[in-house]
């Protein structure tokens, strides 16, 4: 596993783990802001609103990796995609809220022009960087020299993006860019839209990286790349079709549809991860669905069960309020064993198993009473489920 140099080892582990919880705090403050703010406005399923909630999974598994592996590379560049896509959110959502209530901000022509061009990094870092990267954490020998040309392309193609005379369109209003100076040539419009050229250049160039590394690649790594390589194809495809049918067709579809193809970037790495135990975050992750599910489903249960009662019951409210607590608490327990069991089938299916099997031995236990046949039993159980290099049972004789 690849990380990134260090100096105390495991004493900066903590330090890193810190930082992740901290930065990934910051982009889940600044996407609740965003979200609030452009809900406010009546943008439940506009652009802002969904590239929000779309691209929030690249932090989430940038996180659960840093907890595991706060070293490694991957884990980072997710939570900077992450950084990069909530800036964009939270300065676009301050200017629709300017637009819709003038006079609250002011000055959100800055705002637009810094945030128009942020998805240059958002979108390359996802398809460029993070596929060379994965799934070690460093780039192959032969290919280090497109990472570094990728990154130096998206700085040049940024800085050039925030001189433009206007923003881009995309399901938002088009506005004059405040940061375009007066002697800027009209020939230099154009050089941003050549550097995003030659960045798509490269994400083809990085699809062919991925099939060369496929090639010579076995095992479990083989099956990384795979699940990496389906959804790449898949995000580069859709977004395509969106920039050249959809946007024509269809108009602000078009930010929807290429916004939504690039979660499939992240999933990827979540399927790799629960399925090829990249990263070895299989329980983790099990463990995080499972209590999501759980507050929700408890969450929905006492809502409803607080307005149907409302509904039922005249007077005061306290006595909904109480059944609904009860009835909340009635369920917690075998709601969380049904949801866990349901999750560790399907995401920690090494535990599932092997907890399957101790409980078929303590079935057999209680009937049989053989011992030489519970001792090859018990040594078959602790093979399936331990997977030991060797295993034996010694048996204390009776004391004379």
């Amino acid at each position: 596993m690849s990380e990134l140099p260090s100096g105390s080892g495991a004493d900066e582990a903590p330090v890193l783990r810190l930082a992740a919880i901290v930065l990934f705090a910051l982009i889940t403050a600044l996407s609740a802001v965003a979200l609030f703010v452009t809900l406010a406005i009546g943008e439940p399923l506009g652009a802002n609103t969904l590239g929000l909630i779309v691209y929030y999974t690249f932090p989430v598994m940038g996180v659960l990796i840093a907890w595991r592996r706060p070293a490694n590379r991957i884990a980072w560049l997710n939570l900077v995609i992450g950084l990069v896509w909530a800036l964009e959110g939270i300065l676009w959502s301050l200017v629709l809220y300017e637009m819709a209530r003038p006079g609250t901000f002011g000055g959100t022509g800055v705002f637009s022009a810094v945030a128009d061009p942020l998805w240059i990094p958002g979108l390359f870092l996802s398809v460029i960087l993070l596929p060379l990267l994965y799934p070690d954490g460093r780039p192959p020998l032969r290919w280090r020299w497109l990472a570094r040309f990728s990154v130096a392309l998206i700085a040049l193609a940024y800085t050039g993006s925030l001189f433009q005379p206007a923003t881009s369109s995309w399901g938002r209003p088009v506005l004059a860019n405040p940061l375009h100076p007066e002697w800027w040539p009209s020939s230099l419009d154009g050089v941003a839209l050549a550097f995003v050229a030659v960045l798509l250049g490269c994400v083809g160039a990085t699809g062919f990286s991925l099939v060369w590394r496929y090639r010579r690649s076995t095992g479990i790594e083989r099956l990384q790349l795979r699940s990496l390589m389906a959804a790449g194809v898949a995000a580069v495809v859709v977004f395509l079709l969106a920039v050249t049918v959809v946007e024509a067709v269809a108009g602000a579809s078009a930010a929807v549809l290429s916004t939504l193809s690039f979660a499939l970037i992240p999933a990827a790495i979540g399927v790799a991860v629960l399925r090829h135990r990249l990263y070895d975050l299989d329980r983790l992750i099990s463990r995080t669905v499972t209590y999501a599910a759980l507050v929700i489903a408890l969450g929905s249960l006492y809502s409803g069960t607080v307005l149907l009662m409302r509904g039922v019951l005249p007077g005061d409210s306290d006595v909904a309020v109480a059944g609904s607590t009860l009835a909340v608490a009635a369920v917690f327990a075998p709601l969380r064993r049904w949801v866990k069991d349901r999750v560790d089938r399907r995401f920690d299916r090494a535990r599932y198993d092997a907890e399957v099997e101790v409980s078929k031995f303590g079935h057999r236990l209680r009937h049989e009473v053989d011992v030489a046949t519970l001792s090859r039993e018990l040594v078959d159980v602790v093979n399936v489920t331990m997977h030991p290099s060797t295993s034996g049972l010694w048996i204390r004789g009776e004391h004379p």
